[in-house]
C-alpha cells in the first residue's frame, strides 16, 4: 500500500512536469491506474481470487509507464522505477504464491471435488490429500500440514490415491 502511494504521488508530480499531448495522456494513465487501485482493494477487501492478479497488472502497467517516461524525458529520478520495480516484485511473488495454493481449501472460493465418491476419513494413513485438491502429499509435508482436518482424505497406498484421481506431490517418494 506505501508503494501504491509512493508511487502515485511520484506519477502526480510528474505529469505536471509535462504539457500538451503528454500532460492530458499522462494524466489519463494516472486516472487509469488510481481507477485500478481503488478497485483491485476493493476485490482484496471482498476476498476475490483475481485480486492478486490485478495488482500485479497494476504494477507492471505502472513499471511500463515510468519506463516510457524515462525514456521519454529523462527528468524522471531512477529511484522512482526503482520503487516500480520493487512493487512489481511484490505483487509477482503474491501472485505466484496465490497460484501455488490453489491446490488447498480457499476461504474464497469454491472449488469442484475430483470424483463425487471420495470420502473423507479421519483415520491417518501413509498419503494425505484434500476433497477439493488434486495432489496426494506424505503427512509431514508442509502441503499437507495446510490442508482441513473436515476436507482430509487418508490413503495407506500410492496406487490407491492415484485411482481416485490424485497426482502424487514432489514431497512423495
Amino acid at each position: 500500500m506505501i508503494i501504491s502511494v509512493v508511487l502515485f504521488l511520484s506519477l502526480i508530480q510528474i505529469v505536471f512536469m509535462f504539457g500538451g499531448k503528454m500532460f492530458l495522456g499522462e494524466l489519463i494513465v494516472l486516472l487509469f491506474l488510481l481507477l485500478m487501485v481503488f478497485v483491485v482493494l476493493a476485490a482484496k477487501l471482498v476476498g476475490a481470487s483475481w485480486s492478486n492478479g490485478g495488482l500485479f497488472l497494476m504494477y507492471g502497467l505502472n513499471l511500463a509507464n515510468f519506463i516510457f517516461i524515462w525514456l521519454v524525458d529523462k527528468r524522471i529520478v531512477t529511484g522512482t522505477i526503482i520503487i516500480a520495480v520493487i512493487g512489481f516484485l511484490i505483487a509477482m511473488f503474491s501472485y505466484n504464491r496465490k497460484n501455488q495454493d490453489d491446490d488447498f481449501d480457499s476461504d474464497f472460493e469454491e472449488i469442484e471435488p475430483i470424483q463425487s465418491e471420495v470420502t473423507t476419513s479421519f483415520e491417518p494413513g501413509k498419503y494425505v490429500a484434500s476433497k477439493t485438491g488434486k495432489k496426494f502429499h506424505a503427512p509431514k509435508c508442509d502441503w499437507a500440514k495446510r490442508i482441513k482436518k473436515s476436507s482430509q482424505v487418508w490413503f495407506n497406498e500410492k496406487d490407491e490415491a492415484k485411482d481416485k484421481g490424485y497426482k502424487a506431490c514432489d514431497c512423495v517418494k
